[in-house]
């Protein structure tokens, strides 16, 4: 990986980091939303990770529905716990992929 490359990976994972604890943060809250934290979950897509694909739909498909306004309830606290802690351990394992193709 090139020094540029892997400055780039390093600040997307601190934003991906960042996502993560807002989402955590509101997720902590007893009355807290459930759109947001989907929403935020979003960006700790890693691709090629096959294990995750269909975890990865569904964080995907957060991203537009419950960003804007629509008919569409708003995903229930499991859900959202559910996509949360999807992205943490997709985050993790991109971390430790990125940690990887550094040695």
């Amino acid at each position: 990986m090139s020094d540029l490359d892997e400055e780039l990976a390093s600040q997307w994972m601190e934003k991906a980091c960042h996502a993560l604890f807002t989402a955590q943060r509101v997720l902590d809250a007893e009355d807290g939303p459930t759109d947001t934290p989907c929403f935020h979950a979003q960006p700790n897509l890693i691709p090629d990770l096959e294990q995750f694909r269909e975890v990865c739909a569904q964080l995907s498909e957060y991203a537009v529905q419950v960003r804007y306004p629509s008919e569409s309830a708003d995903p229930d606290r499991t859900d959202a716990d559910n996509a949360v802690q999807a992205a943490v351990e997709i985050f993790t394992l991109g971390a430790c992929y990125l940690a990887k193709s550094e040695e």
